[in-house]
């Protein structure tokens, strides 16, 4: 064996001395126990972290599970309760006895919150500005058109001599409330002729207040009544007389001679609104009509029930357009029904506008200039 073969033959032995080959298992050892521990000290370094995380069982409060819920998941019915909707968000405003605009426009007659919604803004306008008003007559109940009236019902008829409202505030009926009790508006409820005549008078006045050109005159007391149902004692006579002699209301003096008595406490209906309004609207005759012109205009199906008189009203009234008393008043419709009776809020609708589309005024208009000439006068 050459020497070079010895050398590599001990450098075998000694790669496979038992001594090498334990000491390598026993650095491999040495190794292993070393992560056994680092895992062991981690593990518990962990243990230790969650424990002072974790809440004081002395200290700590409710579960969520067991806090109250402020809100039920579902009302009885089952829906999810929806939240009301602020003031500015909503179509229309809620209009509450307890939650009214800015000068409570139903103080003086609570009930007026019964007006069609429709109907409401024009009732509140021509109500609150004092255009008209109520007195203890307009709480009588309506009578059969069929059955004259000409007997004095010893009540104020509301207006001063020069047909004006007086400003004393209206008077509640004794015998039909408490002496207390909130005046009593009742918008659906029928109107009489009497009562229609006098608010007429009255909101035209009103309107007109500083053009006395355009103001109806009251009738004295020494003219020869024209209707044998309103005497000079009646306490609208001046009323009622004025109208006829202004040829508002169709009497004798105007040419219906088979007009001979009023019936004040008849209901109002629609065809006698539109011919007691209309010339107030028009300030001048009324234009020629006949029955195919209101057809055409209107498109009313019941056209052939409308008398001849008050055809003319009805065709004047379609050239208002959208402020005509029709629209305004009864909204859309291919029925006039002439005959039927008109409620206290209609007729009070009625009076929110006086004039034509040339000169169209009113009531909300004259109240607002009149606050505010009042208010640059003031000291």
């Amino acid at each position: 064996m050459t020497r070079q073969e010895k050398s590599g033959a001990r450098r075998l032995a000694a790669i496979a001395s038992p001594s090498w080959v334990g000491a390598g298992w026993l650095g491999a050892g040495w190794m292993g126990a070393g992560w056994i521990a680092a895992m062991a000290v981690g593990l518990t370094g962990c243990s230790r972290l969650e424990q002072a995380l974790s809440p004081d069982p002395q200290i700590a409060g409710p579960t969520p599970q067991s806090l109250p819920s402020p809100w039920p998941a579902t009302t009885p019915g089952g829906a999810i309760p929806e939240a009301r909707p602020r003031a500015d968000q909503r179509d229309e405003p809620r209009l509450e006895q307890n939650n009214s605009p800015a000068g409570d426009p139903f103080k003086t007659f609570p009930d007026l919150l019964e007006t069609p919604p429709d109907l409401r803004e024009q009732v509140l306008a021509v109500v609150n500005s004092g255009a008209i008003t109520m007195t203890a007559a307009d709480h009588a109940p309506v009578t059969d058109p069929n059955v004259d009236s000409g007997v004095d019902s010893g009540v104020d008829s509301g207006l001063d001599p020069g047909g004006s409202p007086k400003s004393s505030p209206p008077t509640a009926p004794a015998q039909n409330q408490a002496e207390n009790a909130p005046l009593r508006f009742e918008p659906n409820r029928g109107v009489t002729r009497r009562q229609y005549a006098r608010w007429l008078v009255a909101a035209n006045n009103w309107v007109y207040g500083d053009r006395p050109s355009l103001k109806l005159r009251l009738a004295a007391a020494s003219s020869e009544p024209i209707f044998k149902d309103v005497p000079a004692t009646d306490s609208d006579f001046a009323i009622i007389q004025g109208l006829a002699e202004a040829g508002i209301l169709p009497s004798a003096l105007s040419g219906a001679q088979q007009q001979i008595g009023f019936n004040p406490d008849a209901p109002l209906t629609r065809e006698n609104l539109l011919l007691w309004k209309l010339p107030l609207d028009v300030r001048g005759a009324l234009p020629p009509s006949n029955l195919a012109a209101v057809k055409e205009a209107w498109g009313f199906q019941d056209a052939s029930k409308i008398s001849t008189p008050a055809q003319r009203a009805v065709l004047a009234d379609y050239q208002n357009g959208d402020q005509s008393v029709i629209r305004r008043v009864f909204g859309y419709t291919t029925l006039f029904q002439p005959s039927k009776p008109v409620t206290r809020a209609e007729a009070a609708a009625t009076l929110a506008y006086f004039g034509s589309q040339d000169e169209l005024i009113s009531v909300a208009d004259v109240e607002a200039k009149t606050g505010e000439s009042q208010s640059t006068h003031s000291p």
